[in-house]
């Protein structure tokens, strides 16, 4: 409140958030470490359980390090994708290639941003790569395809949505640069970011 140092007891309220949000987004296998005054470092969070010291006065509360061995977007109860992507499959497309590609797309609109290699998502989904693989192709998408219509999806949103600039739009929808954003827009959408916000 009065712009001090924060106490041990703020800073380890703040690790704690810190790692309860991290956790709740995701983070699997999360180790939180803190220094001991003795030169040593205490690991204050493993394996789900918090554990401190006997004497927690020992602990340097004011640095820790914050480690996790994977990602996995959590989307489930009480999280929906607002305006999902709904794509039309093929009817010969089985259930379980229906069920692989909605999955799909719901870890990849959670973090439509982020680069996604075909073999993190399939490990996330808990397939081999060329399974992951075969089930887009009876879907009769790519793996590409599949990623830079969801990018599409959340970039019209957003210029329907929201003033934010059409640079801007882009990269938050996952494009690395504003050209191969209005090149895909327009290969996709049939007209411009521009046009398309214009007509919103």
């Amino acid at each position: 409140i009065d712009g001090g140092t924060p106490t041990p007891a703020e800073n380890l309220l703040i690790c704690g958030m810190i790692i309860a949000l991290l956790e709740e987004i995701g983070c699997v296998g999360l180790i939180c470490e803190m220094p001991i005054k003795n030169g040593q470092t205490c690991p204050i969070r493993q394996q789900g359980h918090f554990s401190l010291p006997s004497n927690v006065d020992e602990l340097v509360t004011q640095n820790w390090s914050i480690r996790w061995s994977d990602f996995i977007p959590q989307i489930g109860e009480g999280r929906t994708q607002e305006n999902g992507l709904e794509i039309t499959l093929p009817p010969a497309c089985d259930a379980p290639a229906r069920e692989t590609v909605r999955a799909a797309i719901d870890l990849i609109s959670f973090d439509v941003s982020r680069q996604w290699e075909i073999a993190e998502l399939a490990r996330t989904l808990g397939l081999s790569t060329r399974s992951l693989q075969r089930r887009f192709h009876e879907a009769g998408y790519t793996f590409s395809q599949l990623v830079r219509l969801i990018r599409i999806h959340d970039a019209c949103r957003l210029l329907a949505e929201s003033d934010a600039s059409i640079t801007a739009i882009g990269f938050c929808s996952g494009f690395s640069d504003s050209a191969q954003f209005s090149r895909d827009f327009r290969a996709t959408m049939g007209m411009t970011p521009s046009a398309y916000r214009a007509n919103c």
